[in-house]
Formats: C-alpha cells, structure tokens, sequence
C-alpha cells in the first residue's frame, strides 16, 4: 500500500511539472506571438509613414520654381494633419512645409538672430560655431572651450548640418530648442516670446533663383531692362568688385532705386549661378513671428504681408504699397526675401494598429524633379503636437495602394 501511495505522489509531482512546463510554454508562446505582433505592426507603421512620403513626393512632382505659394497643392493636402488617408493595413497624416517659411540659422546675419529669442552668450557662440574663423567672440567659443570638455570635439567651422546639431554648441540645450525660452537680449517687442526656436528656425533652406540673372554676369542691358537707369546701370557695372558683389544690398545702395523699383530689382536679380539662395524668407508662407525677425521689419509690415498671403504674392514688387517698407528696409533684407522656393520639408505619421511611426524628410526640386536628400526619424514621440498639428476630422480613403 505503501509503494502505491509512493507512486501515486510521484506521478501526482511529474504531472504537476508537466502541467507548469506548459503553462510557461504557452506563456512564453503568448509574449513570443506578442513580440511578432508588435514587430509586425511596428513594420506596417513604418511603411504607412513612407507611403505618406511617397504621396507627398508626387504632390511635389510639378511645383512651379518661380511661385511658391498657399494654394498649391502641397500647402492645402494634408491640412496640417487634420487628413487622415487610409488604405487596407494602416492611415498616414502628412504635412508638407516650404523650408522657406523658416528662419535660416546657417545663413541669418547678426541683425536677424537678434530678433530671435536667444541671449547674447547663444548668438556669439551659434555664429563661432558655423564660421570659419578661428577666433571666439567675447561670449562665443572655438576649439579652446570644446577641446577642455569631458568629451571634447572640435568646432565644426561650417554650416550646421541638421537642427539638432545646435545640441553641440555652447549654451544651447534641448530645453533651448524645443522649449519656450523668455531670456532674451533683444529690446525689440517684436521678438517671438510664445514660440520655441525649433518652431522658428530650421537649417539648408532653399530659395529658388530660377529666372533671375546673376548681378556679378548683368550686362547694362539686362540692368535697364530691369529698370535700372541706364547711368546707373552702367556705375553698377563700373563699381562692381574684382571678386564679385557677396550681397544686393549695396547694389542697391549704391543704385538710390525707389522701394518699387528696389523690390522689383530683387526680383530680377540673384548672386551666383546655382540657380538657388539659401537663407532666404519666403513673403508667401513665412508666418508673422518670421517675418518679423527680419531687420528693420514691424509687426505692422509683417501683419500686412501674411494678410495677402491667401490670395498670393506673385512678385516682390507688388510689395510696393505696403506701408512702412521703405528703401532703407529693403536694403538691409535684399538677401533675405523672395516668392519661390525649391525645398520643402515632408512630415508623416504612419499608423497601423495601435502602433506610430513618424519620419521628416527634406526634399529639393531639382529640374523639375523632387529629390529626397534627407528621411529621418524625429527624436521625440509627440511630434504632431510640436508641429501644432490639428486633430483629425476627416478621412479619405486611398483604396489600395497596390494596384
């Protein structure tokens, strides 16, 4: 009786052990299918973003690059992510941003980051750190601040290659960037005081200069054409340096225009031959807080452009009439204004189950093509709020995107 008893525990163990091994099969099984699920919704995310991308790119496919205004279609689709386009396995929202509609911190002179809100230590040490001088400002910093740091690097001496970079510069931090910031060393009231700088500023804006003739190439000819008198085309001609005007602006200057005439030369005429300008602000689709921070404009002439911005602003020159624009004004924006750009910025929001996933890329018209140069994934997970991104009320069915 004894050994029955023995054996019945035995087998009564060995059941248990059998009955725990497969429940923590089972469970593993579970997590297993769990983790194949997630991956796999993970990867339909992922190709809903680029299909977002992809529909953006053919938006792009026959954007004008003389005229880049708000009732293109690459400005009205999407609606700032209030669409959602669904197809069989996922949605996507998408926004695209023309890169001119933001302030180039590459390219901004001194006069404009003094309307940004940044402090004079940040300002000296941005422009330290894109220049390729070796010498620090009083408050900036070159390689003998970064060369002592725990982890030293050098100064990069050129322009920044993505926003983010500014994470490398002195002063700056990631509350800096994609914070609210009130320190400011600006007595300007125009100073955006509601906004963070990554709302304000962006890096490789590309303004496109098709159409217009290089200054440093115009023939008196061309100068008149533009109607510049024919006097003072030729002293523009006469006066021009060995090694090229850098900028409009003394151009200008030097030719005492009228405000109509000064803008429609800006519209006429570029420096260089690339066939683009960086740094350059869109009057089209910049907003009021941009525009702004261009020197020597008021909230009044900023307010009195976005206000014609629906109907669109063909040319320069149909600024004439704003008030408070003056020659003096023009002189010092002359680098910094146009109507056309040739970069945008793509931003997606790829769904497929319970599962996100969000790309930014930055995309130039090259001939009459769009080419992505740059996709990548934004370092934070809320970015549609960061992009002020309206909730969605709307959905419009792709059917499948396959066939």
């Amino acid at each position: 009786m004894k050994r029955r008893g023995a054996v019945f525990i035995l087998t009564l163990v060995a059941m248990v052990a059998m009955v725990t091994l497969l429940t923590l099969a089972v469970n593993q099984n579970r997590v297993n299918l769990t983790k194949m699920r997630d991956r796999m919704e993970s990867d339909r995310a992922r190709l809903a973003a680029e299909a977002g991308v992809a529909y953006a790119m053919a938006l792009l496919e026959n954007q004008s690059k003389t005229l880049t205004q708000q009732s293109d279609d690459w400005f009205t689709t999407g609606r700032s992510g209030a669409d959602s386009f669904t197809f069989p396995g996922g949605s996507f929202r998408l926004q695209i941003v023309d890169s001119c509609s933001y302030i180039d911190l590459n390219t901004a002179p001194q006069a404009q980051l003094q309307n940004l809100p940044l402090t004079g230590e940040q300002m000296d040490a941005l422009l330290d750190y894109r220049e390729s001088s070796t010498t620090p400002r009083s408050d900036g910093a070159k390689d003998d601040f970064y060369h002592n740091l725990t982890n030293p690097y050098n100064t990069r001496l050129h322009p920044f290659s993505t926003f983010d970079e500014l994470l490398q510069v002195r002063y700056f931090t990631p509350q800096t960037l994609y914070t609210v910031q009130t320190t400011t060393t600006s007595s300007n009231a125009n100073v955006p005081t509601d906004l963070a700088l990554y709302e304000l500023c962006q890096v490789d804006t590309l303004a496109s200069a098709n159409g217009k003739t290089n200054i440093n190439t115009a023939t008196q000819a061309q100068l008149t054409r533009a109607g510049i008198p024919a006097n003072v085309a030729l002293n523009i001609i006469r006066q021009r340096p060995v090694t090229g005007y850098t900028s409009l602006g003394p151009v200008l200057a030097q030719a005492r225009l009228s405000v109509q005439q000064s803008l429609a030369f800006l519209d006429s005429f570029t420096i260089g031959t690339t066939g683009y300008r960086k740094g350059q602000v869109n009057v089209n689709t910049a907003s009021q807080d941009v525009l702004q921070t261009l020197p020597g404009f008021t909230s009044q002439i900023a307010s009195t452009i976005v206000q014609r911005q629906s109907s669109g602003i063909t040319n320069l020159a149909s600024l004439s009439d704003v008030q408070g624009l003056t020659t003096a004004i023009i002189q010092q924006c002359a680098d910094l204004l146009t109507v056309a750009s040739e970069g945008f910025i793509v931003r997606v929001v790829g769904t497929a189950g319970g599962v996100t996933k969000t790309l930014e890329g930055w995309v130039r018209i090259d001939g009459s093509h769009p080419v992505m140069y740059r996709l990548e994934t934004p370092p934070f997970s809320d970015m549609p709020t960061r992009w002020s991104w309206a909730d969605v009320d709307n959905t419009i069915d792709l059917g499948d995107l396959q066939q």
